[in-house]
């Protein structure tokens, strides 16, 4: 009623499985309202379309972050592989995975992943960067985690850090591996913050087959399910067919990677604002 322009970007346009009463449809009169409504994938649009709002709708990338020491940091991991050795000096291979500790990541069955690749003598080393949330279940989970890998007795392979570090520092971390695993078990969500900050390493991204990648399916690879033993097998392979034929990043991937930082879409939504303003 003031005249002022609204834009709304919205990361999820699924209704809660928990919460009924919480339809996207409540806010549709409301949508119409607003000069444009940015979701990050047709699946998204879609649904809106679904709803009747279509004019005023538009699709906007869901970005990374600059990590301008992405290239060099991962240069280097490659160069001093021969000082990651095990007690039999076998190079060691370290993945990572990285998100709020909750359930429905998959840590759980990553972790007894790498109990089935154990029991199959190929070792693989985990790196959990997995930040408590200000969710209870939350800090219930982390013990849980951590019951579960003293019953697996593999604590000698898994580094469980719960810590809150900067973006910067997150992306120095997981650059420091040979892959990033991604074991999500189910989300309502229609895109991952978690996973680009893979991408943005520069590393190697193995995700779950479920819909919350499927807007960076071109730039990860796939694992051939969701339960321990196919993301077992989806690592094994990773490392026989991939890792020891020597990683590299495809030219597409380091261009989607150009066009999807922040500050280049920054850029972007500054030119929608400013074209916006005008039309009004």
């Amino acid at each position: 009623n003031k005249g002022i322009k609204i834009i709304v970007m919205i990361h999820s346009t699924k209704d809660p499985i928990a919460f009924p009463d919480k339809k996207l449809q409540n806010l549709a009169d409301v949508f119409l309202k607003c000069s444009r409504i940015l979701v990050h994938t047709p699946d998204d649009l879609n649904q809106l379309k679904d709803l009747g709002i279509v004019e005023n709708t538009s699709i906007f990338p869901h970005g990374i972050l600059d990590f301008h020491n992405r290239k060099v940091c991962y240069q280097n991991l490659l160069a001093k592989r021969s000082l990651f050795k095990d007690k039999n000096n076998n190079t060691k291979k370290i993945i990572s995975s990285y998100g709020y500790c909750l359930p429905n990541k998959g840590f759980v069955e990553l972790i007894k992943a790498v109990s089935i690749l154990r029991s199959k003598s190929f070792i693989v080393y985990l790196r959990l960067f997995c930040a408590i949330h200000s969710s209870p279940v939350s800090k219930e989970h982390h013990l849980e985690l951590l019951d579960l890998i003293d019953e697996l007795s593999i604590a000698d392979q898994i580094s469980l850090d719960n810590s809150f570090y900067s973006d910067q520092e997150t992306l120095v971390k997981l650059s420091e591996t040979d892959l990033i695993v991604y074991p999500y078990q189910k989300s309502n969500e229609s895109s991952s913050a978690s996973v680009r900050h893979g991408i943005a390493s520069g590393v190697p991204v193995l995700v779950t087959p479920i819909s919350i990648f499927k807007d960076v399916s071109s730039v990860v690879d796939l694992l051939p399910g969701t339960n321990e033993s196919l993301i077992a097998q989806g690592i094994e392979d990773w490392y026989i067919e991939k890792f020891n034929n020597g990683v590299s990043q495809s030219v597409d991937q380091n261009l989607w990677r150009e066009q999807h930082r922040f500050s280049k879409l920054g850029v972007r939504l500054q030119g929608l604002i400013r074209a916006i303003e005008q039309d009004y």
